[in-house]
């Protein structure tokens, strides 16, 4: 799958990776190890970017910890995305994205509006990976306008 990203999609293939090495493995070096904090600060940079998690409140941070699980990180991973099925797939669909979050995101995201041409796609300013939260207007302002327009389709 990477090595079909890598000829097709090298950018992110490259996100990938970084993301892979610079988040993940750390993170489940640091599981293994039983350093919850760690592990969280890995998963979290490599989420968020360094910066946005960093800025997190103390009260954003206990809830991190507190909703961590550590098995997520030592399982077997995500299951391989099936191309035909999302292709196939008549339903409105909204895609979004952050202006401030890692590369990685908008890598992935351009590859879902690729399999899928009739998504909208829209990027919350200001925002990073927790975007609801990052800039909660502008989500919901997207959010609610998404799906005024597909009532409004199936009303016709």
């Amino acid at each position: 799958e990477l090595l079909r990203l890598v000829s097709h999609r090298p950018l992110t293939a490259a996100a990938i990776v970084s993301f892979g090495f610079r988040g993940m493995a750390a993170a489940r070096k640091a599981a293994r190890k039983g350093d919850t904090e760690a592990a969280i600060r890995h998963l979290g940079e490599a989420v968020l970017g360094r910066k946005h998690f960093r800025q997190l409140s103390e009260k954003r941070k206990r809830q991190v910890r507190d909703n961590f699980i550590g098995a997520e990180l030592l399982g077997s991973g995500l299951p391989p995305l099936d191309a035909a099925r999302l292709r196939s797939l008549r339903v409105p669909a909204l895609l979004l994205g952050a202006t401030e979050s890692p590369a990685l995101f908008r890598h992935l995201l351009n590859g879902l509006q690729a399999l899928l041409p009739p998504a909208r796609r829209y990027d919350i300013s200001h925002a990073s990976h927790i975007m609801h939260e990052d800039n909660s207007r502008a989500f919901n302002r997207v959010v609610c306008s998404f799906l005024r327009a597909v009532e409004r389709q199936r009303n016709r």
